[in-house]
């Protein structure tokens, strides 16, 4: 899936299992290899194309709206950033990187120098029972306090609420606390307004994190127990303490039960 223009979106799927060669994955004409430390993503191949981010919330209305791009293209080598220091943390961290090259689509070529996070994703479902989740998780200039976070605050079906941060720092990541995510939508189909939190570091200096959209999506899901969950994701601009970086924002929430209308949970 590929996010740009703020809000159009192009979307590749393949069915059957991926094939696994020493440090290659491929399906179909989509291929990432990585060692651990450099790596590259490349594409070539058909993509539907949907001008309105928010159209997924029902596929048959994103597919009707959509434009088939019979070749696009992605070729981008990724380069990963040394981060130092061991973890005390129990799931494994992300490596973030630089990916740069360029992409072919829609009769346009973009070239592309990004930050990159390779991990276990942040947008991901898993089990799914919760009513309300967001994610945050941003990448800062070299050099900053904190080189990076993630952060999530997750409301349960019981109204308990958890909230979980960490962060890197020249030490490597630490837990760190955080405060209330703001993190909303006027409605399913819309970007967030406003993308803000506080964070607590481990010595107890606290930072505002703030993002600015730059491109979303809205997606409806099938959850665990028959509910239906929309999610608005996306990348985004941040600023911390004065330091100013790039990453991918998460909203998701419960909004349909088998056995009720749709109640909408905001």
């Amino acid at each position: 899936m590929i996010l740009f223009d703020r809000c159009r979106a192009a979307l590749f799927t393949a069915e059957g299992r991926p094939h696994h060669d020493g440090e290659t994955f491929s399906l179909g004409p989509l291929r990432f290899a990585c060692d651990g430390r450099a790596g590259s993503v490349t594409f070539a191949g058909p993509a539907i194309v949907v001008n309105d981010g928010g159209a997924y919330l029902s596929v048959e209305h994103a597919l009707a709206g959509g434009a088939l791009d019979p070749a696009m293209r992605l070729r981008a080598a990724l380069a990963f950033e040394e981060d130092a220091g061991t973890p005390d943390l129990v799931a494994p961290p992300p490596r973030f990187g630089r990916l740069q090259g360029a992409i072919e689509i829609a009769g346009r070529r973009l070239n592309l120098d990004a930050v990159a996070r390779v991990g276990v994703s942040v947008t991901g479902l898993g089990a799914g029972r919760f009513e309300i989740r967001r994610t945050i998780w941003a990448r800062f200039a070299s050099g900053s306090r904190i080189a990076a976070l993630e952060v999530c605050e997750t409301a349960e079906r019981n109204q308990s609420i958890h909230r979980d941060a960490r962060i890197l720092t020249e030490n490597g990541w630490r837990t760190a606390e955080v405060g209330a995510i703001e993190l909303t939508t006027r409605e399913p189909a819309a970007p967030p307004d406003r993308i803000a939190a506080s964070i607590i570091a481990p010595r107890g200096a606290e930072a505002e994190l703030n993002g600015a959209v730059r491109s979303f999506m809205s997606l409806s899901r099938p959850g665990a127990d028959g509910v239906r969950i929309h999610t608005t994701l996306g990348f985004a601009e941040f600023s911390l303490g004065g330091e100013r970086g790039a990453g991918m924002f998460e909203y998701s929430r419960v909004v349909g039960r088998p056995d009720a209308a749709m109640d909408e949970i905001r």
